[in-house]
């Protein structure tokens, strides 16, 4: 049962430090609105939106509330769809050097669908118990 504990804090954490990641790329863009376009700014406010279900999932991860695993689910998801829009789609700016885009792309999607299966199979354990 350790295992599966120490599993749901490892998503926890990482939940967190996606979201605050989210957070200051969000911030730094809106700083300099005046100098982005709608389609910008419209990425930026779906990032918030993604960055708040991943604070919550990851609070709730924590509580062990049994919505933390759809809500888990769900930011991942929705963090890499967002990540392939701004960097695939390059509809947000990035830093991320142009050569670089698609190997980070293919690497965060990886690590999304693999958190994303460890969500499910913690939900199953604890189901099971």
């Amino acid at each position: 049962m350790a295992g599966v504990t120490s599993l749901r804090m490892i998503l926890a954490v990482l939940l967190g430090v996606d979201a605050t990641n989210s957070a200051l790329w969000a911030a730094r863009i809106a700083s300099a609105a005046a100098a982005h376009d709608a389609v910008v700014l419209g990425m930026v406010a779906l990032r918030v939106a993604v960055t708040a279900l991943q604070a919550v999932a990851a609070w709730l991860l924590v509580r062990r509330a049994p919505p933390a695993f759809a809500l888990a689910r769900a930011a991942f998801a929705g963090s890499a769809v967002l990540l392939v829009l701004e960097l695939g789609a390059r509809l947000a700016p990035s830093s991320i050097a142009p050569g670089l885009r698609y190997r980070y792309l293919a690497a965060y999607v990886l690590y999304s669908l693999a958190c994303i299966r460890a969500v499910g199979w913690l939900e199953r354990r604890e189901q099971s118990a």
